[in-house]
């Protein structure tokens, strides 16, 4: 084999390795009949995160995921014609992280009539966004995926898909 096969097989097997997936992350959103489209300004809530790890087994990607989501969040909604606004906001933006490193799948034999249990942790994010005057709830979207210990880029770029996913739903 030439030296130039070889190397292209390389890049090719290189390439694929970087490449990262997207087909376990499910979105779902939900906006309610009452919105009205007057809403011009957010402002974030706390984040809240929950991780349930009894062993230890979880591993942060090599950023502030609470931060990064928030960004990634704020993102979307300057592109659907929203403005941050740090005090008198119109609605209000809250978001919630969980993982769980001890989720279970449950796996069937080739016959299926038998399967057995595996762990396979998970990651949810929800995005709920109301009205600050009203407390009402305009709009709501989550996602979840299997957690994955990944490099930082991968796990971002995973992160924007959802978010960008969720917001494709979103009507401004």
């Amino acid at each position: 084999m030439s030296k130039s096969i070889i190397l292209i097989i390389s890049c090719v097997l290189f390439l694929s390795a970087c490449a990262y997936t997207t087909k376990d992350i499910t979105t779902h959103t939900n906006e309610h009949k009452s919105y009205i489209y007057k809403e011009k300004t957010f402002q974030f809530l706390e984040v809240k995160t929950q991780l349930n790890d009894p062993d230890n087994k979880f591993q942060t990607s090599g950023f502030e995921l609470g931060n990064f989501v928030k960004q990634t969040i704020n993102k979307e909604l300057i592109k659907h014609g929203l403005k941050h606004s740090s005090s008198d906001a119109d609605i209000i933006v809250s978001y919630g992280i969980g993982i769980n490193m001890t989720a279970q799948s449950f796996n069937l034999f080739g016959n299926k009539e038998e399967g057995f249990l595996t762990n396979k942790p998970k990651g949810a994010l929800t995005i709920i966004i109301s009205n600050k005057k009203s407390h009402e709830v305009l709009w709501e979207a989550w996602t979840n995926a299997q957690y994955k210990q990944l490099e930082t880029e991968v796990a971002k770029k995973r992160i924007k898909y959802a978010i960008s996913e969720l917001f494709k739903e979103f009507s401004k």
